[in-house]
């Protein structure tokens, strides 16, 4: 377990509770929850809403991965899209719609099945960069029991580019929410990702793994499965692009 703790941060964290998924601790939950309403700033967060709606139909059934705190779920449910989420922590799905709730897969990437809810699917989300919780060879697998639906049409999601992610490479950050201090920090750990996040005030520090992809990789996945890749936002650490398929 010490691997998966930052340096920086391993004699704090001899106090500390672990939690070895960040996302299925009530404390953390709250904390992403708050951070995503207050900061618009992020690049995932800059408007993302605007580009996803302007890519997406209400005739089509859609399925949001990683639907988390609802921050994207609520607003297309609200607004009448024929939405369905995935998302394994019950924690997040706390702040969903509760008159959504039901539309809510409680299942991991890497337990995906066709569902009867989400049969005849033709389009899938995936928002906030939480592509990066994915590993390739999850990712592949997923697409590919996607592409078995004559339906599948279009995967829209975005991603921090690798630069990101060297930048900021063993840099803490402080964050003050809710009279709590938040710091966390991500560190490179064997071609992937470690984030950790302490919570000072509940002592606690959550652990996450992430997965580094390129605009390169896409372009080479999509080309492999006949998709077409398409640009939508292209900005300094960030992209969002769409992929169409059974064309």
């Amino acid at each position: 377990m010490n691997h998966l703790i930052s340096p920086s941060f391993r004699s704090k964290a001899k106090s500390l509770t672990i939690v070895k998924d960040f996302y299925q601790d009530r404390d953390f939950a709250a904390y992403y929850n708050a951070v995503t309403l207050l900061n618009k700033s992020i690049p995932s967060q800059n408007n993302d809403y605007n580009f996803y709606i302007s890519n997406l139909s209400k005739r089509s059934k859609i399925l949001e991965i990683g639907s988390g705190n609802g921050r994207i779920f609520n607003r297309l449910f609200k607004e009448n899209y024929n939405v369905y989420g995935l998302e394994p922590s019950l924690e997040m799905s706390a702040y969903i719609n509760p008159t959504a709730k039901n539309r809510i897969l409680h299942m991991t990437l890497q337990e995906f099945t066709l569902n009867a809810k989400i049969l005849n699917l033709d389009t899938v989300i995936i928002p906030a960069t939480s592509i990066s919780l994915f590993s390739p060879v999850d990712f592949e697998n997923f697409l590919n029991s996607l592409l078995k639906q004559s339906s599948f049409s279009t995967l829209i999601f975005d991603f921090l580019k690798p630069h990101y992610f060297l930048q900021s490479n063993n840099k803490i950050t402080t964050v003050k929410v809710a009279n709590n201090t938040f710091y966390s920090v991500n560190f490179l750990y064997n071609n992937s990702i470690i984030f950790n996040i302490i919570s000072a005030k509940h002592k606690k520090i959550g652990i996450s793994q992430k997965f580094i992809y390129s605009l390169e990789y896409f372009e080479k996945l999509f080309k492999k499965v006949n998709g077409k890749l398409e640009i939508l936002r292209n900005e300094t650490d960030y992209l969002m692009i769409k992929g169409d398929f059974h064309v």
